[in-house]
């Protein structure tokens, strides 16, 4: 009876115990089989077998076995690396690479760890670029052409042309785009991916000819307009909408002074006198109203910048030309200072230079592109490039287009060079 009262009084302390010894037994079953373990690896080792007489055991310390030997340009081929898409193909300055996808490599000969780098770390052969090891940073020079330790991404080492499509058959083949000649005829050159660059156009950038996404810089399709990119640009146009209903013909008048100008603009058919301006402040104009027999004066959203004089020949009456000084003045938008015209004394305020008209060879869109604006080409399946306007330069035939791209990159737009056809015209007339 006494038993049980001291169970039933200490039955916590009771199971407690019982689990303690049952942990203690578990314990020493593993520890029995863990020594029993090693116990038989000590036995296989020292009862091993003797190694047949012909055993020849590899020295891995050996000079063979180094990393100099085992990345030397003479021991490895890269050719079968390049069976599957790439999208780092064309990318000099790649910030990451994803191992899983085969990437053309080359030896980043850093001297405190040699290792391997995707070729396109290094700038062209040839090149005085310097390039930059995607892993560890150090700063890699270009391969000599006499003895380059790296791929030509563009042009392969081999320039057969079987097929005489103007594309060495290695490239082709290698990217699984081979096209038998047609009898006497070469080969067909295709756009396998759709990009609008064709297999040859893909070849001379080194970019890869089956990924929509790897292609030449759609810019390089661009070209001026040759039917608008002459035109002049009047200044009207660079108006509000609202205020180019109200008034035109706006122009400079004279100078009042070193800092002052006087300018006019139509409005109903009636000539009519702007506030006089000075430089720095914004061009008003003054609008009668019913209500308001004072009138007021609103900006035109442009102000005088300087005020100049610039010697001009003019003919006079008596046909002789002569050199005079004539005032200039320049107007430049309140809110885009990009927006510059230049007047001169009663000449209406027109400018070629401040506009232009593109023509994308791709899809023939067309694209009106004034100074300071965006544009953006491709697309989301092919990639999209954002472009600024950031000049314009030359005249007539001579105009060319600067574009930038995000890093400060510039491109250059000009007018489509003529057919073979045209210049034989020209030449016979």
């Amino acid at each position: 009876m006494a038993s049980n009262t001291f169970v039933h009084k200490h039955y916590e302390k009771v199971i407690l115990a019982a689990l303690l010894l049952l942990f203690s037994g578990l314990l020493y079953l593993q520890l029995s089989v863990v020594q029993k373990s090693q116990g038989k690896k000590v036995d296989d080792i020292v009862n091993a077998k003797e190694p047949p007489a012909d055993f020849v055991k590899t020295d891995y310390n050996a000079k063979e076995f180094s990393r100099e030997a085992l990345f030397d340009k003479n021991n490895l081929s890269w050719h079968g690396l390049w069976e599957g898409k790439n999208p780092f193909t064309n990318d000099k300055n790649a910030a990451q690479v994803d191992m899983m996808i085969p990437v053309k490599m080359a030896l980043c000969k850093n001297a405190n760890d040699i290792h391997l780098t995707p070729i396109s770390s290094f700038p062209p052969i040839g090149s005085e670029e310097k390039g930059k090891c995607i892993f560890c940073h150090v700063t890699l020079d270009a391969p000599k052409k006499a003895d380059a330790d790296v791929v030509d991404q563009s042009k392969p080492v081999s320039d057969n042309d079987i097929n005489r499509n103007g594309i060495p058959d290695t490239w082709e083949e290698l990217h699984k785009i081979f096209v038998e000649a047609n009898g006497d005829e070469p080969a067909p050159i295709g756009d396998n991916d759709k990009d609008g660059f064709d297999d040859k156009e893909e070849y001379l950038a080194g970019t890869h000819p089956c990924d929509p996404k790897s292609h030449p810089a759609y810019v390089t399709k661009l070209v001026l307009n040759s039917e608008k990119t002459v035109a002049d640009v009047a200044f009207e146009e660079f108006l509000d909408s609202k205020l180019r209903s109200e008034i035109s013909n706006i122009r400079f008048e004279d100078k009042i002074g070193a800092d002052r100008g006087k300018f006019r603009y139509t409005s109903n058919g009636k000539t009519r006198r702007m506030e006089t301006c000075k430089v720095g402040t914004e061009i008003l104009y003054r609008k009668r109203a019913t209500s308001d027999p004072k009138g007021f004066v609103p900006s035109i959203g442009f102000k005088l910048d300087k005020i100049d004089t610039e010697e001009m020949s003019v003919q006079a009456k008596n046909g002789n030309v002569k050199k005079v000084k004539v005032p200039v003045a320049e107007i430049v938008s309140v809110t885009d200072p990009a927006l510059r015209f230049k007047c001169y004394k009663n000449q209406p305020i027109i400018t070629g230079h401040l506009r232009v008209f593109l023509l994308n060879t791709v899809d023939q869109k067309n694209y009106n592109v004034r100074i300071g604006e965006k544009i953006t080409l491709g697309s989301e399946e092919f990639g999209e490039e954002e472009y600024t306007a950031s000049a314009i330069l030359g005249t007539g035939a001579e105009t060319v287009l600067i574009l930038k791209d995000g890093k400060g990159a510039e491109f250059k737009v000009a007018l489509p060079a003529p057919a073979e056809g045209d210049k034989a015209g020209d030449t016979a007339s």
